[in-house]
């Protein structure tokens, strides 16, 4: 549970430096089909 809420937190994270909203990272992660793998080489 905590390595994924951690790896969720981190990809937000750096969406959001990316400029884009916080909700909408979270939006576009939930909407977008993507394995734990994918998040975490997205680091």
């Amino acid at each position: 549970y905590n390595l994924g809420r951690d790896l969720v937190e981190s990809y937000v994270d750096r969406k959001a430096v990316a400029g884009e909203d916080r909700w909408d990272a979270f939006r576009t992660l939930l909407t977008t089909p993507l394995a734990a793998s994918d998040i975490e080489a997205a680091q």
